[in-house]
């Protein structure tokens, strides 16, 4: 939608690191610090325009990006940040680890993406003199791999920017269910499939790869695929967009359901929908702010819902 403009979004991140914040508050110019009045320091940027809680505990807090990925971009920044500073954050990495289970299985895959570097095998079968050497090529974009595993588990760590595709086999077959992604050990739909390091910005059904899946080297087989490295979740986009047409409210109030309005204490209209999960603020002039959106497509799809909705009792559009 054209006139969807998003004003605000509000992104959390897991370092999974303790922060030292007196030695980064004095290390570091412009920062705001003053744990008396509030536990977390304050590190603003220009470019992306954002301002940064840092909290010890890891935890970051980014506010004022334009849109999700401005917002990333502003996260790995402050990290960078840090990192300088000597905080002990490890690089981010994707990490594919093919599994045996006590039988000997083989595994095949091509992994693509804008940008590969710095690929490195792993090999931790204990049984590897009884394996054949597995193959393992790459260039700045692609990653193909043929292997085996028997008691336990060989593969490949790599950096990658952007939408990552994996087309992967076991035993020269898809096997969608013997493919586990993230902690929550999470099954692809179909193969190949597609995965980013922070899936609220492929809409809210995207699997989340964060962290190791939990398995067991010798008894489950598969592969298994997970990103190390921050938990970047969009909390909150705060966004506008322009009816086009000026609002009756006091009629409007009738007729909506799960709706507030009180102009005596604020002059828009509180309209609350179930789905998506958003709070929409609609006003006379036909101007709406929505709030509580995790994603653009959650924006755009309730201003769809509000259209209908207003139609449906009788206001022309």
């Amino acid at each position: 939608m054209e006139n969807v403009k998003i004003q605000n979004v509000v992104t959390s991140a897991t370092l999974n690191e303790k922060i030292d914040l007196e030695r980064i508050a004095t290390a570091v110019e412009d920062i705001e610090y003053e744990p008396e009045q509030f536990p977390g320091l304050v590190l603003r940027l220009d470019d992306p325009k954002t301002a940064t809680l840092v909290f010890g505990s890891g935890k970051l807090v980014c506010t004022g990006a334009k849109s999700p990925e401005e917002s990333r971009r502003a996260i790995y920044k402050i990290i960078d940040l840090l990192k300088k500073e000597n905080t002990p954050i490890p690089d981010p990495i994707w990490q594919i680890r093919w599994s045996g289970d006590a039988k000997v299985h083989t595994f095949e895959g091509k992994v693509t993406a804008q940008s590969i570097k710095n690929v490195e095998y792993a090999d931790e079968d204990p049984k590897r003199k009884e394996l054949k050497k597995d193959k393992i090529k790459h260039d700045k974009t692609t990653i193909t791999f043929e292997g085996s595993a028997w008691e336990g588990q060989r593969g490949v760590n790599f950096e990658a920017e952007g939408v990552i595709t994996f087309d992967v086999k076991q035993d020269s077959e898809y096997k969608p269910d013997f493919v586990f992604v993230g902690k929550n050990k999470s099954n692809p739909p179909q193969i190949p499939f597609e995965l980013r390091e922070q899936p609220t910005l492929s809409g809210l059904n995207a699997i989340n790869p964060a962290r190791e899946p939990r398995h067991i080297p010798g008894e489950d087989a598969g592969i298994f695929i997970w990103f190390r490295g921050p938990e970047i979740v969009v909390q909150n986009i705060v966004a506008s967009a322009d009816l086009g047409v000026e609002l009756n409210l006091d009629a409007i109030v009738f007729g909506l359901p799960n709706c507030e309005y009180e102009p005596e204490q604020f002059p828009g209209l509180i309209y609350r929908l179930k789905k998506p999960k958003v709070v929409l603020l609609l006003f006379g002039s036909g101007k709406i702010v929505c709030t509580g959106a995790k994603t653009r497509e959650d924006v755009e799809n309730a201003i769809v819902e509000v259209r209908r909705a207003l139609r449906k009792i009788g206001v022309k559009m």
